[in-house]
């Protein structure tokens, strides 16, 4: 079973509990800033035995 629905679903009910897009659009920003954070992070060059690869 996917979970995929709870994005859209929960972004409607947050629309709808707070009557504005402010929030649901401010959490999708934070999620996109740890996204690429972490993106960022584990793309660094590592070094193996002296050898970056």
């Amino acid at each position: 079973m996917s979970l995929r629905f709870f994005g859209p679903l929960g972004t409607g009910w947050l629309h709808e509990t707070t009557g504005s897009w402010s929030v649901p659009l401010f959490i999708m920003l934070i999620l996109m800033i740890v996204n690429v954070v972490i993106a960022w992070l584990v793309s660094r060059p590592v070094m193996v035995d002296g050898k970056y690869i």
